[in-house]
């Protein structure tokens, strides 16, 4: 298994759902503020933009644009999480960064490895059962965030606005990983299939972001 295990080692430094924690959080404010769902949509998918394409200009051989995401990404969870006035506030927050993580690795990266024609059903089910009680408890602070805003919470309707800008962050994660593996895109989504318990325990994401997990725990 030593490839396996490399594999793993650079996901310690890369996976670009660490940026995409924050796109719920952008998306809902803007839907909060915006005339429509789709310009809460555009809103979002234009400032995602201008973030990977900021990192783009800013990678180096030594540090990939994907690198660059995790890093702002991380300092921006830690702020907004310093920045909540109250548990309420604080319980959304980490709601709303757990979900980006779990669209992206429950649905954008398996449409992604589909457009390559490999399935990674057994990731998909490894992850959502590694990370249940999270996702319960996440789920309800959605519906309660959703509701007192005045919108429905609909799971489906949620990921069809924001699919389009988690693509943008899977197709740069998943570019940074083979290159820095040097291998093909279509060889990582096999590994995930095939190694499916591996990856899942490795992205867990108690150890992505233990201090987000540990808030929707507390209840």
């Amino acid at each position: 298994m030593p490839r396996m295990r490399r594999i793993l080692e650079t996901l310690a430094v890369v996976i670009a759902f660490v940026a995409a924690f924050l796109l719920v959080k952008e998306f809902k404010t803007s839907l909060f503020t915006s005339a429509s769902v789709q310009e809460a949509s555009d809103t979002a998918s234009a400032t995602a933009e201008k973030q990977i394409k900021l990192v783009q200009d800013n990678a180096t051989a030594n540090k990939r644009a994907t690198e660059n995401l995790v890093g702002k990404g991380r300092n921006d969870i830690t702020a907004t999480l310093d920045a909540a006035k109250t548990d309420k506030e604080k319980f959304v927050a980490a709601s709303n960064f757990f979900f980006g993580a779990y669209f992206l690795n429950t649905r954008t990266r398996s449409e992604y490895c589909a457009s390559r024609r490999i399935k990674i059903d057994r990731f998909v089910v490894a992850y959502e059962q590694k990370n249940h009680d999270l996702s319960v408890s996440a789920e309800r602070y959605q519906i309660e965030d959703l509701r007192e805003h005045g919108h429905t919470y609909d799971i489906a309707q949620l990921y069809k606005m924001m699919s389009p800008t988690l693509e943008r962050y899977v197709v740069q994660d998943m570019k940074d990983i083979a290159s820095m593996l040097k291998i093909s895109e279509r060889e990582i989504c096999q590994s995930l299939e095939q190694n499916a318990a591996q990856w899942a325990e490795n992205m867990d994401y108690r150890k992505r972001v233990p201090e987000g997990a540990q808030i929707l725990l507390m209840k």
